[in-house]
């Protein structure tokens, strides 16, 4: 006869099982049967057993006659028998909370698990409580700034009512303090309260805020209830950054022009364009309207910034610009992202049509004055939970401190996701200096 050890088609239902012939005289023994080192061995009768251990099967996969109930007898001394503490710590530990049909183990009502793959009282078919997904990637966030909320949602299909429900977060990478991952309180922390019904779901809100860049960050949402929760405890994981060190690439150090120079790229008519070189800044002097001009001599890649010092208070609408591509046309770059300030508030914007038209992606409040670096970080590359989600990060340096003001979450394309060039935004009256950029690791 032969056997399967389930984790291979059994012969009943098409497959070979192990390919060896059925047994053999017992006047052989103890001559070998084969020249080899099998994962198995033969029964009294010399009959290939496979003593491997398989998942359990409740009924023939060909023909669905019910094979067994391994379900404890009650009054098992098996059940309950291995405990949090003690002799069978590092089983209990070891123990998941469901056994092999999602019966609940480890609850509160009785924290003891039966020995086996099946709960004494047992069945299939029996309900459970899970919480989803089983793991959550926060990507990159600002050194102490709040991440965007996470959201793990716990559904109840236990058959009554789930109780107790608790929540516990923690910080497992080291140091474990602070912890970096919370639940904002009230209506922000989501819908789960103490108590959810059967056929219910309900919301757990969970943000990451990091306080260094490193370690990379890890940690845990551990969800307890009067019922084992499946997938608990979620997997967290975040990265802190801080504002970079940028290269100045352009001083503007030089005569007075009627352009910014070759480095640079802009609409240049009759030898001159709207921002140009006057005393040792670039000044918008001529402009009608907006002007552009693009840093030439190199593209940056998918995790970019570029920053200058404002110089003058003609500031509202001064723009940095990230990630310009496709063909320059009359001194615009058809698809980029703008960084402007204006009276108090910093607005990030898209747009495929070379400024014609803008998509606002959102606005972070910070104020500016003559003097004050403002410094723009795109994030091209940045993933939450396995997906795309680009993000800029803007910061504000005055008298030598460094202020974080913001991120704006942007629209995944590869237009302005995947690396381009830099550049700058004034308008007529504005002066900037010391414009500074590139490529970040």
């Amino acid at each position: 006869k032969q056997y399967c050890n389930g984790s291979r088609i059994p012969p009943e239902f098409g497959g070979s099982g192990y390919d060896v012939p059925p047994g053999t005289n017992e006047g052989n023994v103890p001559t070998p049967i084969f020249n080899l080192t099998a994962g198995a061995t033969v029964d009294e009768g010399n009959n290939w057993i496979n003593i491997s251990w398989g998942p359990l099967a409740m009924t023939n996969p060909a023909t669905g006659i019910v094979l067994g109930n391994y379900a404890l007898s009650s009054g098992s001394p098996a059940i309950d028998y291995v405990t949090p503490g003690g002799l069978f710590a590092v089983a209990y530990n070891n123990a998941p909370i469901a056994d092999f049909f999602g019966n609940a183990r480890k609850t509160t009502s009785n924290p003891n698990v039966d020995v086996g793959a099946v709960e004494g009282a047992g069945s299939a078919g029996s309900g459970t409580a899970s919480i989803a997904p089983s793991s959550v990637a926060f990507g990159n966030v600002a050194v102490n700034s709040n991440s965007l909320a996470q959201t793990l949602t716990l559904t109840n299909n236990t058959g009554g009512n789930l109780t107790g429900i608790g929540v516990t977060l923690a910080t497992t990478s080291t140091p474990t303090t602070p912890n970096v991952f919370t639940r904002p309180a009230g209506p922000a922390g989501g819908t789960c309260g103490a108590t959810l019904a059967n056929g219910s779901s309900c919301t757990i809100l969970v943000v990451f805020r990091p306080v260094a860049v490193t370690p990379p960050y890890t940690g845990t949402a551990t969800i307890l209830a009067s019922a084992g929760v499946i997938g608990s405890p979620v997997a967290l994981s975040g990265t802190g950054f801080t504002k970079p060190t940028l290269n100045v690439l352009d001083n503007f150090n030089r005569a007075n022009a009627n352009t910014l120079g070759s480095n640079w790229q802009q609409l240049v008519l009759a030898g001159a364009a709207g921002i140009r070189v006057n005393t040792n800044q670039a000044f918008c002097g001529a402009c009608a309207g907006a002007a552009n001009a693009y840093w030439g001599p190199a593209t940056f890649g998918a995790k970019q910034a570029a920053a200058f010092t404002i110089a003058n208070a003609t500031l509202n609408t001064d723009s940095v610009i990230l990630s310009a591509t496709g063909a320059l046309t009359l001194g615009a770059y058809p698809n980029h992202l703008r960084v402007l300030y204006n009276g108090g508030n910093v607005t990030v914007a898209t747009t495929i049509t070379g400024g014609i038209a803008y998509t606002t992606a959102g606005s972070v409040a910070g104020a500016f004055l003559s003097g004050d670096i403002i410094t723009a970080v795109l994030d091209g590359s940045n993933t939450v939970n396995g997906s795309p989600a680009p993000a800029v990060s803007i910061w504000r340096t005055r008298a030598g401190i460094d202020t974080f003001i913001g991120t704006v979450p942007v629209a995944s394309n590869a237009l302005w996701q995947s690396g381009g060039r830099i550049g700058m935004q004034l308008q007529s009256g504005a002066r900037v200096d010391d414009f500074a950029g590139g490529t970040l690791p």
